[in-house]
C-alpha cells in the first residue's frame, strides 16, 4: 500500500485545495494541435477514452498502439512512435505524421518459456549490496536496501520491490514479469536493470 500511503500523507500535511468554477466539468475545446497516444488493450485509459478527447480537438493526430497496455515499454518496433513525438513537438502540428505506418511495426515481445528459480544466500551476500545507486542518462536512482537474505528495491523513489536471489549476483524483482531482473557487480559497486526487449541501465553506488 506504499502509493497510497504515500498520496495520502501528502494530503494530510496540507495538499491545497481551491474550489473550481462550474465550468470545470464542461467539455473543453480547442484547435490546438494535439497528440493523442492511447494503447490496444489498456485497461485504465482505453482508447474510446481518447476518441472522447479528440473529439473536442479537432486539430489532433490520435494513435492507438497495437498490442500496447497503459503502455509500450519493451515492445518492438515502437522507436518510430519517440520519433513521431519529437517531430509532432519540433513541426508544432500534426500535418504530414503517418502514424498508420509507424504502428504496423509494433509487436509485442515474445513470451518467457523458462523462468528461474530464486537461490538462498546467507543474510552477508545480500548486505554488501545495499546502498544507493544512480545514473544519468536517463537520470535515475534505485535504493537496496538488505532484509533477511533477499532485498528490497526502491526504483525511482515510487515503486517498491523484494528482490530475491537467483545467482550471487543476479536478483529478480517480485511483481514484475520474468524478463525483468538485476544484476550486481561483484564488488557492489554498480547494478544493471533489465528489462525485456529494452537496453541493459547501469548505475553506479551513490557515495
Amino acid at each position: 500500500d506504499y502509493r497510497v500511503a504515500q498520496q495520502a500523507e501528502a494530503c494530510a500535511t496540507g495538499w491545497p485545495t481551491y474550489p473550481v468554477p462550474a465550468s470545470f466539468h464542461q467539455p473543453f475545446h480547442s484547435d490546438v494541435p494535439t497528440l493523442l497516444i492511447s494503447g490496444e488493450l489498456d485497461p485504465v485509459t482505453p482508447p474510446r477514452w481518447g476518441e472522447a478527447a479528440a473529439a473536442m480537438l479537432p486539430n489532433h493526430l490520435h494513435v492507438v498502439v497495437p498490442h500496447a497496455g497503459h503502455g509500450y515499454n519493451g515492445m518492438e518496433g515502437t522507436a518510430c512512435i519517440d520519433s513521431l513525438v519529437m517531430r509532432f513537438f519540433r513541426q508544432g502540428s500534426v500535418q504530414g505524421l503517418d502514424a498508420s505506418s509507424c504502428v504496423q511495426g509494433v509487436r509485442p515481445p515474445p513470451f518467457v518459456t523458462g523462468v528461474r528459480e530464486p537461490i538462498t544466500l546467507e543474510r552477508a551476500a545480500v548486505e554488501k549490496f545495499a546502498g544507493t545507486y544512480a545514473a544519468t542518462q536517463p537520470p535515475l536512482e534505485v535504493r537496496v536496501e538488505a532484509l533477511d537474505r533477499v532485498l528490497r528495491v526502491t526504483i525511482g523513489g515510487d515503486f517498491t520491490a523484494i528482490s530475491s536471489p537467483l545467482s550471487a549476483t543476479e536478483f529478480n524483482v517480485e511483481g514484475l514479469p520474468p524478463g525483468y531482473f538485476i544484476v550486481f557487480s561483484a564488488d557492489g559497486q554498480t547494478v544493471t536493470l533489465h528489462e525485456p526487449g529494452g537496453k541493459p541501465l547501469v548505475l553506479t553506488r551513490k557515495p
